[in-house]
């Protein structure tokens, strides 16, 4: 496998935790408006857990 292909593949990852007194919507707005250049985040009909939404 070549270094160009091989490198494709590897799937990086992080986790941050910080505590925030935003609704979980405005800081979903937030960190889209900072980090992704206000792509809107999704799922909030999808639960990780049943109290949890997915966003």
């Amino acid at each position: 496998m070549d270094l160009e292909r091989e490198i494709n593949n590897i799937l990086l990852g992080t986790a941050v935790c910080f505590k925030s007194e935003l609704e979980l919507l405005e800081l979903g707005e937030f960190i889209s408006n900072r980090i992704f250049g206000g792509l809107h985040f999704g799922g909030l009909d999808d639960h990780i857990c049943e109290e949890i939404p997915a966003i």
